[in-house]
């Protein structure tokens, strides 16, 4: 059996929905569903179910309960002294599946995990299919557990957009909160979000006037100005706004190819030999210090700059340097980042992110990417081409 209440209210029996009843006998059902395997009493199914109860409520909700268990039969029992209980087993109940999800993707964000957290969070919002009180007529009570479980679900949308932030998803950022403003213009967490994905994404104008709009909207409903936060997030906004300086030309980074090379035609046929066209083709130059891994990688490169012409990126890693720590690739990122022309205060934190954006500036591009001195492959993965064509 599948419970849906993330939505309209809907119980299906081998992909049939089964009929519910009326509009009283389908709020009890949801109260029982909101507090699944727990027994609910009398009085708190009373007050979920009418704004102002009968004084003997137990004889109607004896027959909501009568019809309830038509459709699901024994699933449905009686607690003497306590009430009722809907018995429901793991995975059946859409609401329990959004809840596991939100966990993992904590659990995830808290390990600075944020691809999974992302995809965690975007699967939990995944299970909603509307507003759950869209057709329900219930009590205050019920339309309380309803205003703190859609609580839980904003929550969940500005922890995703938290996430897709951090991998540069600004377009997906933008549109779903865009959405959920349209319904809840006063929630100043959605307005900072929105500003700070539209000042990312190099839309600093839009994210100035968000601000204006929110501001506009708080005054009109409530007569408030927007908290210390959002006032203090567009002053950064609009200190940021001196130009950033043109990107290096990304054609100038290779080193200066060695006059005096002679010799190793044998590796450098190997190493520019045409590759694929539908996968990054990735050279490994292995040897002892001092054999010349350096000239050749560069001499081979700089024969593949015209298969290549759109991106060069090189760098040091240091990995078996005496004098130097070896490169962190976060700090590497950065630099071909700023490169590629991201505004630095556009380039996320974590490296993950990092490496998300790195992937995606190069998606489609014919770009070389020249990496030296390498310690191993933790240090180089993150800094590989996601997409042909390339070569690295």
């Amino acid at each position: 059996m599948e419970f849906l209440l993330l939505g309209s209210l809907a119980v299906r029996r081998a992909g049939t929905s089964l009929e519910l009843g009326g509009p009283r006998q389908r709020a009890v059902l949801t109260m029982l569903l909101l507090h699944a395997n727990e027994a609910v009493s009398v009085g708190r199914l009373a007050e979920a179910v009418w704004d102002s109860p009968p004084v003997a409520p137990e004889s109607n909700l004896r027959t909501y309960v009568a019809g309830l268990r038509k459709v699901l039969g024994d699933r449905l029992v009686t607690r003497p002294g306590h009430g009722y209980q809907l018995v429901v087993e793991p995975g059946e109940l859409d609401l329990d599946a959004f809840d596991q999800l939100v966990r993992q993707g904590e659990d995830a964000a808290a390990d600075n995990d944020t691809e999974a957290a992302a995809e965690f969070f975007a699967q939990a919002l995944a299970k909603w299919h509307g507003t759950p009180t869209a057709e329900l007529s219930g009590g205050p009570l019920l339309r309380a557990e309803f205003t703190r479980l859609w609580e839980r679900r904003l929550t969940a949308v500005e922890r995703y957009a938290k996430a897709a932030l951090e991998l540069g998803r600004f377009d997906d950022v933008i549109d779903r909160l865009r959405r959920e403003l349209a319904q809840y213009p006063l929630r100043e967490e959605l307005w900072a979000l929105l500003m700070l994905a539209l000042d990312r994404s190099g839309r600093r104008d839009e994210a100035l006037e968000s601000y204006a709009v929110a501001r506009k909207q708080m005054i009109e409903q409530v007569g408030a100005e927007p908290s210390a936060r959002l006032r203090q997030l567009r002053q950064v906004i609009l200190e940021s706004r001196v130009p950033s300086p043109a990107p290096l030309n990304a054609h100038r980074q290779l080193p200066m190819d060695i006059a005096e090379f002679t010799g190793r035609e044998s590796e450098l046929r190997k190493l520019c030999e045409p590759g694929p066209q539908t996968t990054v083709v990735i050279s490994a130059i292995e040897g002892m210090a001092g054999v010349g891994k350096t000239k050749l990688a560069v001499r081979a490169a700089h024969r593949l700059v015209q298969r290549y012409p759109d991106v060069q990126l090189w760098a040091d890693l240091h990995g078996f340097d005496a004098n130097e720590l070896p490169a962190d690739p976060a700090a590497v990122l950065e630099s071909f980042l700023r490169l590629l022309g991201v505004p630095g205060g556009q380039i996320p934190e974590s490296l993950e992110a990092r490496a998300a954006m790195y992937r995606d500036r190069l998606a489609g591009q014919r770009a070389l990417v020249l990496l030296d001195n390498a310690a191993g492959e933790d240090q180089v993965r993150p800094l590989l081409p996601g997409a042909p064509p390339a070569w690295c």
